[in-house]
């Protein structure tokens, strides 16, 4: 409901009353709105005697014609459009008299000879921010009538002004709902564990476990830091399920996957509106997650200049919207890295005011190999998931476990993951020993299992196999000098040429 706060006497006579009314009848149709507003203007342009009536709107660094009285396209004057870009830069209303020469501002210049006037620029603001210029070329004139056209258009400017921002903002809602849909379906995965249900053994992950559950329904921003494929995006998972936006946005901005000048546009969004005129608008994850959580994975790699800038928007809570207007944002920022920070601040590679806003609450995951009493339990998880996913029934002997269990894990989790994968769709039996194990994962854990390791490798090759492997070798460290490479292996350079050929080395 739109309060105009329009008293009767204002409007003097009925045929103006009667305009109104038609215009805001008008402006009600949300099915076809730029349509809708251009029939309006034709109203007014018919009613009121005006020669015509347009609507312009940002873009990018232009004002673009939106809706129009009259379907051909009139050639503008020099004037008429540096008076719409002086209303939009001014936030004043500007005119243009009849001599074509002279641009005034309407409210601030005492002597203005409105019969000569022909064209009238109005800014649409909303909340400080110019949404559009609502332009009216008018008939030479006599001051009869001009004075109330001009107090009337006043009002009319509050339809437009309500109605086109009214209009924006359903078009931007139904554009994000459409781009988080987009998200979910295209780039989100949730095929992270659940770490709400998991059943940790070690201390450290227990406490880690409780930890979270403790801070997640607040609003705090949360670091976490850990290893490269340590459960970080798990727990951040945890936290958003577990806080009072579980049932709102969930975005991760991967660094990883973005090069230098995608970034900004990642995170912040291009600068066009969401409206009908700009259908390859593209909201920033920032915007997405309004209302819920933004994970940053990785923040280490964010570039220096975009860090600064997500200070200024942490320090105001403020963004500027697809849609023209700052508008305070309600977003939970949680930052995963497997940097240390500090360091980073210390040597200028990482912003130090983004580390002190977001080092509020800190959770540091422990390495896999640190807390070797949970991998039996991702274990049998993972293999679980694998199982269903190939329809296998795979299941491990003792010694197959224990080679699992003592592995260190330099990738961590994940790490065990790729290797449970591997095993679970490349086994030819249900029950995996230790030697399958090693030959299909080549986790090798010391020089014991590295001796077992080689040994498989050479009862599973042909002899034609260990002897192409035994030249490539040879040739690789000798780059590839076939007399030093026959040297090395005891044969003549006539043989190790006949080799060379049989196998196709070279």
């Amino acid at each position: 409901m739109i309060d105009l706060d329009i008293k009767d006497d204002n409007i003097e006579t009925s045929k103006e009353f009667f305009v109104f009314y038609e215009v805001a009848l008008r402006l009600l149709d949300l099915n076809n709105y730029q349509d809708s507003i251009s029939k309006s203007l034709r109203i007014l342009k018919e009613n009121l005697k005006f020669k015509r009536c347009e609507i312009y709107i940002p873009d990018d660094d232009e004002l673009k014609l939106f809706a129009s009285s009259d379907q051909d396209n009139e050639a503008q004057s020099k004037e008429f459009r540096e008076a719409r870009t002086l209303a939009q830069k001014s936030q004043e209303r500007i005119v243009v008299d009849n001599n074509y020469n002279d641009i005034v501002f309407f409210d601030k210049s005492k002597n203005i000879d409105l019969s000569n006037v022909v064209y009238i620029s109005i800014p649409l603001i909303h909340k400080g921010e110019v949404i559009g210029v609502f332009a009216i070329s008018l008939y030479d004139l006599t001051t009869e009538n001009i004075n109330q056209k001009i107090t009337f258009l006043e009002y009319v400017t509050t339809l437009y002004r309500y109605a086109i921002f009214s209009n924006f903002e359903k078009d931007y809602k139904v554009g994000k709902f459409q781009e988080l849909k987009q998200y979910y379906e295209k780039e989100f995965d949730l095929s992270y564990y659940d770490m709400q249900s998991c059943t940790f053994v070690s201390e450290a992950m227990k406490n880690l476990k409780n930890n979270v559950i403790k801070i997640a329904p607040n609003d705090i921003r949360v670091l976490i830091k850990g290893e490269i494929g340590t459960e970080q995006l798990s727990i951040a998972t945890m936290i958003h399920k577990l806080s009072h936006r579980q049932n709102k946005p969930f975005v991760i901005l991967k660094t990883d996957l973005l090069s230098q000048n995608d970034f900004e546009a990642e995170l912040f969004g291009n600068k066009k509106q969401i409206n009908k005129m700009h259908k390859e608008s593209k909201m920033g994850k920032l915007e997405l997650a309004d209302g819920g959580s933004l994970i940053i994975e990785n923040i280490d790699k964010l570039p220096l200049n975009i860090q600064k800038r997500l200070v200024d928007i942490l320090k105001t809570n403020e963004y500027k919207s697809s849609y023209f207007v700052s508008s305070k944002y309600n977003v939970r920022i949680i930052a995963t890295t497997s940097k240390d920070l500090e360091t980073l601040v210390n040597e200028g590679k990482f912003y130090g005011e983004l580390y002190t806003i977001l080092n509020l609450v800190t959770i540091e995951i422990p390495p896999l190999r640190a807390r070797d009493e949970d991998i039996l339990y991702f274990i049998n998880t993972i293999l679980d998931k694998f199982n269903i996913i190939y329809s296998k029934n795979i299941s491990f002997d003792n010694d197959a476990l224990n080679t699992l269990k003592l592995y260190p894990y330099k990738g961590n989790l994940k790490e065990l993951e790729c290797g449970m994968e591997k095993i679970v769709y490349l086994a030819q039996k249900d029950i995996v020993t230790k030697n399958d194990v090693l030959l299909i994962t080549g986790m090798v854990g010391d020089e014991n299992q590295q001796k077992e390791y080689n040994s498989i490798l050479i009862s599973n090759k042909t002899l034609d196999e260990l002897e192409k492997e035994a030249i490539l070798n040879a040739l690789v460290t000798t780059n590839y000098n076939q007399t030093e490479s026959a040297k090395k292996l005891g044969i003549t350079l006539r043989q190790i040429g006949y080799k060379i050929k049989k196998y196709n080395l070279i």
